[in-house]
């Protein structure tokens, strides 16, 4: 009898041991499974809060800005801004060319350089003369009516001409668009006279 008891407390002494040993094993695994994760939220946050800006070599923070309006009350923001609305790029040569249009036609139409006769519904334009070139009430809506009139068919010959970037102000004007403009030579001879003086857009 007193040697199964002896037997039967070593048995139970060993699943003791063996518990004990479990349970510790249980608590270690535990506390790795913790550090584990604190060293994931760590990182998580680092990420978060320290993550570095892509800056791409080809932007920069002027690509970002609005471009700045010109100005169409002076006749050169005027003669820029046809440009701009056409879609081409400003030159030095293209401005000339319009302001020796613009001198070769002369007239006083008001806030219309060119004596385009385009109608603009609802801006009570008027008429000027007895070949139909108007009156408009203010220069954004003279700009406007230029730019209609030179996106028409028959003159694209000199839309196609001031997109390219090296045209000359006098390859423009031998644009033969011009003449059914009403124009004619006439941007040619200003620009043969050495003068480019147009008067004021009135």
């Amino acid at each position: 009898m007193k040697k199964r008891k002896a037997i039967v407390k070593k048995v139970m002494m060993s699943l003791g041991i063996a518990l004990a040993g479990l349970t510790g094993f249980k608590a270690t695994i535990q506390q790795q499974k913790s550090a584990a994760a604190e060293i994931a939220y760590v990182a998580k946050v680092n990420k978060k809060y320290h993550k570095p800006k892509s800056i791409s070599r080809d932007s920069t923070d002027s690509e970002h800005e609005a471009e700045p309006e010109i100005d169409i009350s002076t006749d050169l923001g005027f003669y820029k801004a046809v440009l701009k609305e056409l879609g081409v790029k400003e030159t030095k040569e293209k401005l000339k060319f319009l302001m020796a249009w613009r001198q070769g036609e002369g007239g006083k139409a008001k806030n219309n350089p060119f004596n385009t006769s385009k109608h603009i519904p609802g801006t009570a334009d008027t008429k000027y003369n007895s070949h139909g070139v108007r009156n408009y009430p203010n220069r954004k809506i003279g700009l406007d009516a230029t730019v209609a009139t030179l996106r028409l068919g028959h003159y694209k010959e000199i839309v196609d001409l001031l997109k390219k970037d090296a045209v000359t102000a006098m390859e423009i004007a031998r644009s033969k668009a011009l003449k059914k403009w009403g124009t004619g030579a006439m941007v040619i001879k200003v620009l043969k006279g050495g003068s480019v003086n147009p008067p004021a857009i009135a």
